[in-house]
């Protein structure tokens, strides 16, 4: 009883054994057939050349860029003749101003020399005060 029992482990084993083999050789051809399939698709695919025919209205856009531009324009126009304006009046107040600051200092300049002048006078004045009182004869 012994033997048999073995023998039937052994013939056991074998049937496992011949059918593990056989279930990963039907795993490896079904893997092989989806591989075949996927790559007959691919190779199609490859072959199609895709051709879009569909054109788009872009009329509005540019007609709305347009509009903008014409607006953008304005009023760029706008600011400029307002900085024309204002640059011509800081001109204008700039000028006169240059004008009154020359006039006071032509006015400065004449009172300068007049002081100058006084001066000189008072020096005048200092030295014949000094030369008057070393004058023994002048006491």
């Amino acid at each position: 009883m012994k033997g048999m029992v073995s023998k039937l482990q052994t013939i056991g084993m074998l049937i496992a054994l011949v059918s593990a083999i056989g279930g990963g050789f039907y795993t490896w051809g079904t893997f092989n057939q989806r591989l075949d399939v996927i790559e007959k698709n691919v190779i199609k695919i490859e072959k199609k050349k895709f051709v879009v025919n569909e054109t788009v209205d872009l009329s509005g856009v540019h007609k709305e860029i347009k509009i903008i531009t014409t607006e953008v324009n304005k009023e760029i126009k706008e600011v400029t003749k307002s900085l024309n304006t204002e640059v011509s009046l800081l001109k204008e107040t700039l000028n006169t101003e240059i004008g009154l600051l020359k006039e006071k200092i032509q006015k400065l300049e004449a009172e300068i020399k007049i002081n100058s002048a006084g001066i000189d006078y008072v020096e005048a004045l200092i030295q014949e005060l000094k030369v008057q009182s070393n004058n023994p004869l002048l006491q």
